[in-house]
């Protein structure tokens, strides 16, 4: 008006009565998707938790069970064999001077029985374990003379460092995967020569096994080798590391093995 009061007001008015009670549903909505995740996430983590107890349990009732055997080689069949070679080299003496020939054959069993004892006890003393293996490389350095001496294979370590700087249940880890390594390239890809190198790589030391053996595929693996490299990988998870396996018909296979320097990275009480 003349006063300058507004005379008159325009406008729309609108409904918004659907628009809020969308929201509303939608709110609803997320809402219910938010809980449907939270429960999800937990079963996620309940699964996964339950999954690593299981599997620790599987390492630690496989290392009882080879503390088990490795004292039942070490006192039933190590000493039942150094009892034959004693008998025979008896019956080797007292047929020296009546039958030289059949002397002989008892020296041969002497040297058979002897040679089988020393690889039960090598066996029962990897069987045993190693979980104070002190310094790595030369932990690796004996292991690796034990193989060449009693499985007749080619095995060598090369390291650019010593000690290494990595925790002791590191490195008694470590030790248990070249362990298991050496185990599979012998026993299942017939190795005549495996490599042990051993470095430091920037902040992680880096562990490979080569061998040249046979190697392995999808089925072979899941036939016999399987749970040694799933131990293998587990044991590498453990202390903060990975382990990957790399095998080919022709060209053998290689574990290559990464943990953080100095790692404190362990869970529960493996073997």
């Amino acid at each position: 008006d003349k006063y300058g009061k507004p005379a008159r007001l325009l406008g729309v008015s609108l409904d918004i009565t659907a628009r809020k009670e969308a929201e509303k549903i939608a709110r609803q909505q997320r809402d219910e998707l938010e809980k449907l995740r939270q429960q999800r996430t937990a079963m996620l983590e309940t699964e996964i938790a339950e999954r690593a107890r299981l599997e620790r349990e599987v390492i630690e009732s496989c290392a009882r069970e080879q503390r088990r055997i490795a004292y039942d080689l070490h006192d039933g069949v190590g000493q039942q064999l150094l009892g034959i070679a004693l008998s025979a080299k008896l019956l080797e003496q007292q047929l020296r001077s009546e039958n030289p020939a059949q002397a002989k054959k008892a020296s041969a069993i002497v040297r058979l029985a002897n040679e089988t004892a020393r690889h039960t006890r090598l066996t029962a003393r990897i069987l045993e374990g190693a979980d104070g293996v002190g310094d790595l490389k030369v932990a690796l350095q004996e292991l690796a003379a034990n193989v060449r001496k009693n499985c007749d294979v080619a095995a060598t370590v090369k390291a650019n460092a010593s000690p290494f700087p990595v925790s002791a249940p590191a490195a008694a880890q470590l030790y248990r995967i070249v362990q298991e390594a050496l185990h599979n390239a012998v026993e299942h890809g017939a190795a005549r020569n495996v490599e042990v190198d051993v470095g430091v790589d920037g902040k992680n030391m880096v562990l490979m096994v080569r061998d040249d053996g046979k190697g392995f595929d999808d089925s072979s693996a899941a036939n016999g080798m399987g749970m040694g490299l799933r131990i293998m990988r587990y044991r590498a998870q453990c202390i903060g590391g990975s382990c990957e396996v790399q095998s080919h018909h022709t060209k053998g296979t290689t574990v290559t093995c990464r943990v953080p320097l100095q790692t404190n990275t362990y869970v529960g009480p493996l073997p």
